[in-house]
């Protein structure tokens, strides 16, 4: 914006002579006017930094995350045959009758942990431990690790078929029942999982894993997954064996069902298409949104400038007056 200021001087001097004896009068006048406008010029310029935080929102593949989670909590699978085993103590301490309960419980009162892991892994060392723990302590805890226990079994890498299934095809159809009724109770529990935390919208990942967590100790996913395994005590699906190797290390038709298992656990084709594992739940790809902020810098710059502005005039002139 320009500002100016305007100052005039304006002056005006008339000289008159009187009259005299002299037959001509003669009087000279002058008329000086000048004016000037000046302004001062002044520049400016601001610059304005803002820095924010700009939020996006990421999807993220829920299979995965749960199996993480459940990962996080106890570890990865001890290994198939010790796996199998505390799932079958978890399940008989469940949905077993009381009996079945008790006696459990006793055999588990009468072993020494100590020196009976004393030659074991690690990772063995703890599966154990946190079974009995779960078993021995109320049943409102074991939700969890049930759940864990199935999950990791369904990714525990599989490089073939054990020995004795490939001598014996009864031994063969009975491994192939395990894995298939313990595949489908991991998608089953999944599924209940799915319903409860996917499509909803966390501040970073590690409270997704949280909500996870408590999906796992839910009513809906215990039952989920341990209605799947009681099938497999009443059910007789039609296993048929494939010993090749060309589709999967390990690879079965249960009914209509394709079971295969390689290095990234077991997975189900039905009817054509993923059905479970490679990030897919009951056929659907259930995802989580998780935030992830990004710092972003603006800069914006502004200059002005108050110009400056002069003129000046000058007018002159003589007056003749003829004397008496």
């Amino acid at each position: 914006m320009n500002k100016s200021v305007l100052a005039l001087v304006m002056g005006s001097v008339l000289a008159l002579s009187g009259c005299d004896n002299s037959p001509v009068g003669v009087s000279g006048g002058s008329e000086t006017g000048s004016s000037s406008s000046s302004s001062q010029g002044v520049d400016t310029s601001k610059e304005l930094n803002q820095s924010k935080a700009v939020t996006v929102m990421v999807a993220r593949s829920l299979a995965p995350l749960i199996t993480e989670t459940a990962t996080d909590l106890y570890g990865r699978s001890p290994g198939k045959g010790l796996n199998w085993q505390l799932i079958k103590l978890l399940y008989e301490v469940e949905r077993g009758t009381e009996e079945e309960k008790q006696k459990v419980i006793k055999e588990l009162d009468a072993l020494d942990l100590n020196d009976a892991l004393k030659d074991a892994p690690q990772i063995q060392q703890d599966w154990v431990r946190n079974t009995v723990n779960a078993i021995r302590g109320p049943s409102g805890l074991r939700g969890e690790i049930i759940a864990s226990a199935v999950f990791a079994y369904a990714a525990n890498p599989i490089d073939g078929w054990p020995k004795e299934a490939l001598k014996n095809k009864n031994v063969g159809r009975f491994d192939a029942a395990v894995n298939y009724y313990l595949v489908l109770a991991a998608n089953a529990g999944m599924e209940a999982i799915a319903q409860q935390v996917s499509y909803a919208s966390y501040g970073d990942r590690q409270k997704a894993k949280q909500s996870i967590r408590v999906a796992m100790n839910s009513k809906e996913v215990r039952a989920a997954i341990l209605d799947t395994l009681a099938r497999g005590y009443t059910e007789q699906p039609d296993i048929r064996l494939d010993f090749t190797g060309s589709s999967a290390p390990v690879h079965f038709w249960a009914d209509s069902d394709s079971v295969e298992g390689n290095t990234d656990g077991l997975s189900i084709v039905r009817n054509g298409a993923q059905y479970y594992g490679k990030g897919y739940i009951s056929g659907e790809s259930y995802e989580v949104l998780v935030s992830r902020s990004k710092g972003a810098t603006m800069t914006k710059s502004s200059t002005s400038s108050i110009g400056s502005e002069s003129t000046q005039s000058t007018t002159g002139g003589a007056n003749v007056k003829a004397g008496q």
